[in-house]
Parts: C-alpha cells; sequence; structure tokens
C-alpha cells in the first residue's frame, strides 16, 4: 500500500434534514444572537411565497428584508446590486433560499460587505506562467445559514464564482471564513423545484465521482463518498424524472451533493491528481457564455473529458472501475477504462441528455476562445493532459461538436 500525504479541511456546518426542518431555523438564529437577519433569491423563490412565509416565521421580528432579483451565473452588477441591499438593511445574516446561485450570491456578498473592495479587488488572479493567486481576505465575515432546494455542489464551499458582464468570464474570490454555519434540508421545500430544475443540478454526481475515484492511491477519507455518490446517483436521478412526486430521490441526492462537497476538502502533498479539470473549465465557460446549464453542459463534456484524459488516464480510470463494481481486478486496465466512460455515456442517455456541444448552441467558430478561457482554469495546473495546451483542447472540443 502506498502511503499518502494530504490536508484534510474539516469543518462544523450543522444540517437539519426531512420534513419541517425548517422549524430549526428560529432555534440556531437564537444560537449565533443575530438581530437583522436578510434573505436573498431568485425569482423562482420568490414566486413561492409559502416557503417564504415560512422562513419570514421562523424569523419573527429579526427578519430584516428580502432581495429576490438574484440571477443564474450570478451576473457581478446584481451580485452588487444585493450586497448594497443586505448592508443597507445592517444585516448581521445572511439566509439564500434555493440552490446554487443563492448560496454562491451569499459568499460573495459577505466577502463584498466585509471588505469593502470590488470583486475585481478580491479576485483570484492568473500571472503569466505562474499559479494562480488567490488575496487573503481577512476581514470578519457576515454569516451565512443556507435553506436549500437543489442538491447543488455549491452548498458548502468557501469560493464563489460570480460572472463578469463585460469579459463573459467568471470572477472567483475565495474566504473560507464564508462557509455556511448551517443548512437545512427542508422536505417541503425541496420540492419546490422543477424535475427539470434538480436534475440539471444533479445529473453530474455520478460522471463526477469516477472522476474523484480515478486516482492510483484513494484517500480514505474521502473515498467512502465517492463510491456512495456514485451508487446515489446511478439509483435515485432517474427517478427525480419518473417519479417526480416522491421526495425520496430529492432527500437522498440532497446527502450526494453534500458528500461531493465533504470529500473536496482534501489537497493530496505527494501526488497530483489526474482530476480532469478540462471539465469544470470548459465547462464554466460554456455556461457562462451560452447559459445552457451545468447538467447538459457536463453531459457533453463529462464523457469527452475522460476520453481526452487517456491514455495519461487509463489506470486510474481503471480504478474508479474497480471501485464501483463496474470491473474487477481480472479486467485489463484499457478495458476497465472504456467500461466506465460506456457506463457514463448510458446514463446521460437514460436520461436523454446531449451529447454534441451544437445541441448547447455553441457556435463552432467560438471553440479557440472556450479553450483560452478553459486554460486559465484554476485547477488545470494538477490536469494530467495539460501539457498538450490549448490546441489539443481545441481538437477535443472540435470533435464532440
Amino acid at each position: 500500500m502506498t502511503e499518502r500525504n494530504y490536508k484534510y479541511r474539516g469543518f462544523g456546518t450543522r444540517i437539519f434534514s426531512g420534513n419541517e426542518a425548517l422549524g430549526n431555523l428560529r432555534a440556531e438564529v437564537e444560537r449565533l444572537e443575530v438581530k437583522k437577519a436578510f434573505i436573498i433569491c431568485g425569482q423562482s423563490i420568490a414566486k413561492e411565497k409559502k416557503l417564504l412565509e415560512r422562513v419570514k416565521k421562523e424569523l419573527g421580528t429579526r427578519f430584516a428584508g428580502i432581495f429576490d432579483g438574484l440571477q443564474t451565473d450570478s451576473p457581478a452588477p446584481i451580485v452588487e446590486e444585493a450586497a448594497q441591499a443586505v448592508e443597507n438593511a445592517g444585516a448581521d445574516l445572511i439566509i439564500p433560499v434555493g440552490g446554487g446561485t443563492a448560496a454562491v450570491s451569499a459568499r460573495a456578498i459577505a466577502m463584498r460587505i466585509g471588505e469593502q473592495k470590488s470583486f475585481h479587488e478580491m479576485a483570484t488572479k492568473y500571472p503569466p506562467n505562474q499559479l494562480p493567486v488567490s488575496p487573503k481576505l481577512l476581514s470578519p465575515k457576515i454569516p451565512i445559514i443556507q435553506i436549500l432546494t437543489l442538491p447543488t455542489t455549491a452548498m458548502l464551499r468557501s469560493g464563489a464564482a460570480i460572472k463578469d458582464m463585460d469579459e463573459l468570464r467568471r470572477i472567483e474570490l475565495y474566504d473560507p471564513k464564508t462557509r455556511a454555519i448551517s443548512m437545512i434540508w427542508d422536505t417541503e421545500a425541496v420540492m419546490t423545484a422543477a424535475p427539470n430544475v434538480f436534475l440539471n443540478t444533479c445529473m453530474g454526481f455520478l460522471s463526477g465521482s469516477i472522476r474523484n475515484l480515478a486516482q492510483p492511491s484513494p484517500v480514505a477519507i474521502a473515498h467512502a463518498d465517492h463510491v456512495e455518490v456514485f451508487h446515489l446517483a446511478k439509483k435515485y436521478v432517474p427517478q427525480i424524472i419518473s417519479a417526480p412526486n416522491d421526495p425520496e430521490p430529492r432527500m437522498q441526492l440532497m446527502a450526494a451533493g453534500y458528500m461531493i462537497n465533504r470529500s473536496s476538502e482534501y489537497d493530496s502533498t505527494d501526488q497530483p491528481r489526474a482530476n480532469f479539470s478540462i471539465l469544470s473549465g470548459a465547462g464554466g465557460s460554456i455556461n457562462t457564455r451560452y447559459k445552457c446549464g451545468q447538467g447538459p453542459c457536463g453531459a457533453v463534456l463529462g464523457p469527452a473529458s475522460l476520453r481526452y484524459s487517456l491514455p495519461a488516464a487509463e489506470n486510474d480510470l481503471a480504478i474508479a472501475a474497480r471501485a464501483v463494481g463496474i470491473a474487477d481486478n481480472s479486467t485489463p486496465d484499457a478495458i476497465a477504462a472504456e467500461a466506465v466512460i460506456v457506463e457514463i455515456e448510458n446514463f446521460y442517455k437514460e436520461i436523454n441528455q446531449p451529447s454534441r456541444l451544437r445541441d448547447l448552441g455553441v457556435p463552432k467558430e467560438d471553440i479557440p476562445r472556450i479553450a483560452e478561457d478553459t486554460m486559465i482554469h484554476f485547477f488545470i495546473r494538477h490536469d494530467a493532459r495539460t501539457s498538450n495546451h490549448q490546441a489539443d483542447l481545441e481538437r477535443m472540443l472540435k470533435e464532440i461538436w
């Protein structure tokens, strides 16, 4: 067995899940000695009057206001407007209600108010031929309690990626002090999301678990989470469409989303991961530019990113295949690696997802710009294929156009 050296970040976030889980909000607010709690959400949640009234009832006299204009991908001007509303209310707690947009925006708002700096001043910088640099944001931050309606993998993060509307690129912010203090998975709230919206959020869980398992010497503290996410996704994601009124699949996938977050909180000091970061890099660029949805985007790029990493990641993908039972120790690496990619392709076919970039509305002539965006993604330096750089990535994108 190969000994691993790694750093893991644990955290004390409280989770309240199930029927009437929202009833725990009042006690959490009292525990934090909150005086003014401010709700942020998007238009879809704003229409859920019953849910918002339940939240306001739990807050009582501590309710300080609501901003209901958040937008998908967290455009910087909208997040700035929300930050001004939170600050003007004198809020000492931010309550995002919804999915990834609300969770990400809340963290960006907390940074904006705490640091009193512009988003660009706080953003991660990418000096040429150097590692990315994230400024240290040392000021105290307003705490956050999330009320989630979707199993977003943004739920437990400490960073925020908002949209630069001039450059149509992401502004990346990071401050671990913005991690949620508590999160609430209330069954009634979780059932408010339309099935296609919920599906868009979680359909990438299966392929994501494979990418995370694809490493030669697994970190035990994360390995079980990755395996369980695979099986939860395979069983329950298709049921979001086939059994849209059943809360069980949704609540199981809320847990899967949390496990994805939890299992990613380590850094290996002796084994860079072939983490297929071209998927998140290219996916972030495409979704920011064309608003096609992270789920469909991942359906197109997920299998392609794995094939792109062959043969460098063949052994790693074979390890992942064996971990989830797609292959065993007698299966040659090449066959096992191909089997796990086919498993992912078939999964996306089962839930009727696209397989070509053109299906996402991506113009072929934009591929060079997408490749350029991808090469400055924060985690690209870990990728097993970064040595091939932009030209190789452009070829892959053209092949799946």
